[in-house]
């Protein structure tokens, strides 16, 4: 997990993990999904590193641990999203 973030941020890029509350792909789990941002993108960009969990406290934990922080969801994200960490 943090060998991607790592080699992200030597690209001169940011990445933050969305944690999602049973989407679509993964109606059965909670999902953390790495994005990419910066050099231009308006918009952060999806990756394919996810975590995937049945419980939300494994996210938290595993996040936590690799030194990330939680920012609490802002008004006009979608509703599935629970938080991001950075």
């Amino acid at each position: 997990m943090m060998t991607r973030q790592w080699e992200a941020a030597q690209r001169g890029m940011l990445s933050t993990w969305t944690v999602f509350d049973h989407p679509r792909d993964f109606p059965a789990a909670f999902v953390a999904r790495r994005f990419e941002s910066g050099k231009g993108t308006p918009e952060p960009v999806p990756t394919d590193d996810i975590i995937v969990a049945h419980e939300l406290e494994p996210l938290h934990e595993c996040l936590a641990r690799s030194g990330l922080t939680p920012l609490a969801r802002m008004e006009g994200d979608q509703p599935q999203i629970v938080e991001v960490w950075l």
